[in-house]
Order: C-alpha cells, then sequence, then structure tokens
C-alpha cells in the first residue's frame, strides 16, 4: 500500500509520498488498554486512511479506499478526535462501485474498533466548524486479523446486540451476485425476492391436431382481449355443486387485469346455474382451488366436484358448458388450471422446468410456445415426443421476459383412442426493480 502522510489534497494520491512521522499524541502500542498493535502479517497500517496534517474549520478529507475483505476488523487512534464534526467509515460490497454504507466512528479516548464487511473501504473526516486555525490532527488506521474473526468487536454506530444499527434506515442495500449456485438456496427458501410461478394442463383425450392441453374437444383455448372480458361466469354440468350439495361449494380464484396485476375472488356455486363474477375485464384466467365443500359433502375434506366446472361468457350448455370457455376441469378434479401462463406486473420471469406426461405405448407430441410480450409472435421453446414422462430442466431457451410475457402449452397424440395427456410448468419470478438494478 503506498502511504499517505500529508500534502493538501482531499483525496489520497496514488503516488508515494513521504515516510510517516512521528505521533507523539498518539500511543501506538496501547492506549488504556484498548488494544495492541504489532506489524506482523496480521496487523497492517492504512497508509491510505491515515492522515498527519493541518486542518481548517469545517474541512472534509476522504482517504483512498483499502482492500478489506482480507481483513477481521479495524482500528483508529485519533488526536483532537472531540474536534471533529463527524468521523466515518464508508463500506463497499459491489468491488468499488458504490459506497451506500456510511457508518458514524464513535471514539472512546480517541480510540474505536469496529468489525469489517465487504470488499472496500475508507476514512472519512469534517473537522467543527469551532476548529482552531493550525491545528494538526493526526490519524491511525489499523486492520487486524484474528484467530476469533470479528468476536468481541463492537459495531459502528450500535451495540453486538442491534447489529442492523451499522447500515442507516434510509440506505438500501444493493443486490449481489452469490457465489453458490443459487438455486440450492431457492429450493431452502434462503433467497428473498424470488418466488415461483406455475401452470398446468389436463386432458383425458388429447386430439390427432394440435390443441391446448386442457380439457376442451379441441384447438386453441381462446385469449381474451387486450381490454379484457367484461363479464364472466361459472357453473357446473351437476347441481351437487352447491352449498348443500355432495360436491364443490366455493372456489377461490386468482385473476389478471389488463395491466397484468393480480386480484383474488371468492366465488359460490350454484350447481348448472350460472354465477356472475365480481372481477371486471378479466385479462388472463389463471388458476382456481376449491376452498369450501358443499353440506352433504365430507366436511373436512374438500372432495372433488361432482360435475364438469366451466368459467367463460355467454350462453351455458350442461354438454358443452359456456359459449366461449376460459377455464374447465372435469368431475373430480377440484382444481381449475390454464395452459399458459402470463409474467405478472412487478416481476420478470424465466421458464424453469416442464414436466410432460402421457399415457404408455400412446405417445403425445408436446410444443411449448414462448413470447415476450402479448404483441409479440409466438416462437417454439421446445419440442417433445412423450410416453409416460419426460421433465426437461435448464435446458430451455428465450431468457427472461417481462409483464405481459407469456408461455403456452399444446400438444397432440401420434396414436390411440381417449389418450390421457398433461404438463406442468415452472417459471422463477423475480421482482422487477431488483432485475433492473442487479449488479453482477
Amino acid at each position: 500500500m503506498p502511504r499517505f502522510l500529508g500534502g493538501s489534497s482531499a483525496r489520497a494520491p496514488l503516488t508515494d509520498p513521504t515516510e510517516y512521522p512521528s505521533l507523539n499524541e498518539i500511543d501506538l502500542n496501547e492506549i488504556g488498554n484498548k488494544g495492541t498493535t504489532y506489524y506482523t502479517e496480521n496487523v497492517w497500517l492504512s497508509d491510505y486512511n491515515s492522515f498527519n496534517r493541518v486542518v481548517a474549520a469545517s474541512q472534509t478529507f476522504n482517504g483512498t479506499p483499502d482492500h478489506i475483505s482480507g481483513w477481521d476488523c479495524a482500528e483508529i487512534r485519533v488526536s483532537n478526535g472531540n474536534l471533529l464534526a463527524s468521523l466515518e467509515y464508508k463500506l463497499s460490497v459491489d468491488g468499488g462501485k458504490t459506497y451506500p454504507f456510511s457508518a458514524p466512528v464513535a471514539l472512546t479516548d480517541g480510540f474505536a474498533s469496529f468489525p469489517l464487511m465487504g470488499q472496500f473501504g475508507y476514512l472519512t473526516f469534517t473537522a467543527s466548524s469551532s476548529w482552531v486555525s493550525g491545528t494538526r490532527i493526526q490519524i491511525a488506521l489499523f486492520y487486524r486479523r484474528s484467530a476469533t474473526g470479528n468476536a468481541g468487536v463492537a459495531l459502528l454506530g450500535g451495540s453486538t446486540s442491534h447489529p442492523n444499527d451499522l447500515i442507516p434506515a434510509s440506505t438500501s442495500a444493493l443486490n449481489v451476485r452469490v457465489i453458490n449456485d443459487w438455486f440450492d438456496d431457492y429450493i431452502t427458501g434462503k433467497v428473498g425476492s424470488r418466488r415461483t410461478g406455475a401452470c398446468a394442463g389436463y386432458t383425458s383425450d388429447i386430439a390427432t391436431t394440435y390443441q391446448s392441453v386442457t380439457n376442451i374437444p379441441g384447438g386453441y383455448l381462446p385469449f381474451p382481449p387486450g381490454a379484457g372480458v367484461p363479464t364472466a361466469s361459472i357453473a357446473s354440468t351437476s347441481t351437487q355443486d352447491h352449498p348443500t350439495g355432495t360436491g364443490i361449494a366455493g372456489y377461490i380464484f386468482q385473476w389478471m387485469k389488463p395491466d397484468y396485476s393480480l386480484t383474488i375472488e371468492v366465488v359460490f356455486l350454484n350447481g348448472q346455474t350460472p354465477v356472475a363474477l365480481s372481477t371486471p375485464n378479466i385479462y388472463r384466467f389463471t388458476l382456481g382451488f376449491p376452498i369450501a365443500a358443499g353440506s352433504a359433502n365430507n366436511p373436512l375434506i374438500i372432495d372433488g366436484n361432482v360435475g364438469t366446472i366451466y368459467v367463460g361468457t355467454g350462453a351455458f350448455s350442461t354438454v358443452t358448458g359456456f359459449a366461449t370457455n376460459y377455464m374447465v376441469n372435469r368431475p373430480g378434479d377440484g382444481v381449475m388450471v390454464t395452459p399458459m401462463y402470463t409474467v405478472p406486473k412487478g416481476s420478470y420471469a424465466i421458464l424453469f422446468e416442464l414436466k410432460y406426461s402421457a399415457e404408455n405405448a400412446k405417445p403425445v407430441i408436446f410444443k411449448t410456445y414462448g413470447r415476450s410480450s402479448p404483441s409479440a409472435p409466438w416462437s417454439m421453446q421446445i419440442e417433445d415426443i412423450v410416453s409416460v414422462m419426460i421433465q426437461p430442466r435448464r435446458s430451455l431457451i428465450g431468457g427472461w421476459v417481462g409483464p405481459g410475457g407469456e408461455w403456452h402449452v399444446v400438444g397432440k397424440k401420434t396414436s390411440g383412442q381417449s389418450v390421457s395427456a398433461n404438463f406442468i410448468m415452472s417459471i422463477i419470478e423475480v421482482d422487477e426493480a431488483i432485475f433492473r438494478t442487479y449488479i453482477p
């Protein structure tokens, strides 16, 4: 480390000036039994952040960043420390790009020690407005390694019982890349601001031409218009899906609005009589879970629906559902899903894993399409011919997409009759703000 010990610059130069002068006001060996310094590989004087100079009133000086990642703690010895308006140590955890952590150094008899974190750090101080002209200040900053690490070293600006005092409440922490496999932390719940999105589809008789993987006679599940569906309803093909019946009584649904925000609605069925949804302008019908069984059902187990349940618009038929169906399940399924996923507002997402299933000896061809926005063209992400099950993982193309981006799964059978097929898609979501400010 080149030394900085004098001169008039407010930022330590990268040149090699004079030798370090004698510090008569500071006992470098021991101050009130608060610490002992030895010049060994475990203790080092910071040439960039030690000062011996005449200071004017209200004058501010900054040291030059030291590489601190190999040191456990710092010790500061200051003469005339009682005449300082402020004395702070600034820390960087992103390789020196920014210094968001600024912690005050509290001196006791001209001495302070504190643990280190991050990669770089430097000292800054400001003389008080009453500083006597011509008065000299001397500061010696040492870095120390110890077999016990940071143990027993008091934190800056607070105590060891309140470690959050180290970072001011007004400071936002940076997003720093984890160096191990982040998915190991993700699956154990140690990674914040990441969520698991999902969609699924199933059919008891997939067609011989490509169709959305859902329980409709064939073709593609319709997309609602850009302004959303103004009104929609839910109904069952059985009168038993009713609060007094033997089937399902109520659902909790998640819908997406035209601005890609999500909303929740609870709906109670009335058998074959359509019940209007209270949410207007639904842009995407995402998923629904049964939350209540009919009183004639097992009260402790929300058993499956008796009839096929449809969500859609137009006239209702107990054979084919609504004139336009957006969601449909089979008797006994309970949950209602759709074979497409749309990235919600405030998130970025990436397709992480697919699980395709089909019947043995009756292969089904699955295709997964993606697009970056509703106005972008669809492109195929992956295709697989499946008999029994296949689970592609971490081998998908397409990358991260923002709000409104989508994936949709279609499929067709290659042979056989009444061929069952289903899939489950897993998506990783992160907050849009973190995605845009991430520092690698």
